[in-house]
């Protein structure tokens, strides 16, 4: 192996690759005829065919087609390495090391969007996750692109690598857009990993709590199967059982409880606006927690009502048969 860059041709050479970029392929007949010497036929010709190739090139690099068909294949690729990563962790990064420990560390990089008051570690809610999920769409297999939870005081948020592109009506409601492969909030590029460490980070967090919790969605039957799907597809199956009782769906509880039945009544914005809760930040996956929280409070529905109605995990869930996933 030769180094030409510490010769004394380094120079010439990088005038030679500056003119040809600069001036085309008939730099050298320039310089040729310069010198009062005859490029030749043979030369000519050449530079003739290749700065055809290289016009024709330029031209079609500046079309709409071309740039669409540029930015399709990049998003493609985006979502390929991004499916990958699930399986087989970051393959493609910045300062990306073959032989780096994986890094496993919780990743709750997360924007904090409002400020919420200091919350009193109640004992009867010690055993109680609530668990939001923010995703791509409504279809089964859709991406999960955001993951938040609370426990008390103690919080957990992460957002997701986009694998598919995102509905209108996902983007309208939680503002998360896919940007060729990049997730974004409101405008804004926000830190995502794949779904393989957001739900190891996740299973490790809720085994920090320190006992077997119930995991509280509201409307448990949209976000239960996209969970456990998640589980299923990053082989957590086993993990998410040893720390995982159960589940409730605070909807269910609070139509109950409370009697409010008609429809919108017991969204988290209409609960919020009956207990006159603000608002600000909603379908954001943190905030929503924080908001539901707020809202069993200020409903006096206390943790025995919400594990009473709370199922266990094999009652929830039913396993896998096959390719086909009989859940929730």
């Amino acid at each position: 192996m030769r180094c030409y860059s510490l010769t004394a041709s380094s120079d010439y050479r990088f005038a030679g690759t500056i003119a040809q970029k600069n001036e085309g392929e008939h730099f050298i007949e320039n310089v040729l005829k310069s010198a009062a010497m005859s490029p030749g036929k043979h030369r000519y010709r050449y530079a003739q065919r290749v700065q055809r190739t290289v016009i024709e090139r330029r031209r079609r690099i500046l079309t709409p087609e071309y740039k669409k068909r540029r930015l399709a294949l990049k998003k493609a690729r985006t979502a390929l390495r991004h499916r990958r990563e699930d399986r087989e962790d970051v393959t493609y990064q910045t300062n990306c090391a073959l032989l780096d420990a994986p890094n496993t560390e919780m990743n709750n990089n997360i924007i904090d969007h409002t400020n919420s008051d200091p919350e009193i570690d109640d004992e009867q809610y010690q055993s109680i996750v609530l668990l939001d999920l923010e995703t791509s769409g409504l279809s089964k297999d859709c991406d999960i692109l955001q993951i938040a939870a609370k426990c008390g005081k103690s919080t957990f948020a992460t957002y997701i690598n986009p694998k598919k592109p995102i509905s209108a009506a996902a983007i309208e409601a939680n503002g998360l857009t896919n940007c060729q492969g990049v997730l974004m909030y409101h405008g804004l590029t926000v830190d995502s990993v794949p779904l393989r460490l957001a739900m190891s980070n996740l299973q490790q967090w809720l085994a920090s709590l320190g006992k077997p919790c119930y995991i509280a969605t509201h409307n448990l039957s949209f976000d239960g199967p996209r969970l456990f799907n998640a589980i299923v597809t990053c082989s957590l199956h086993d993990d998410f059982r040893d720390v995982v009782c159960g589940f409730i769906d605070t909807l269910t509880v609070i139509r109950r409880l409370t009697g409010r039945k008609r429809k919108g009544e017991c969204t988290i914005a209409g609960l919020a606006e009956w207990q006159r809760i603000p608002t600000a930040g909603a379908h954001n996956a943190e905030n929503d927690v924080n908001i539901l929280q707020k809202i069993l409070r200020s409903a006096k529905i206390t943790g025995e009502n919400l594990v009473e109605s709370a199922k266990s995990w094999e009652e929830q869930t039913y396993g896998v048969r096959g390719n086909t996933l009989d859940i929730f």
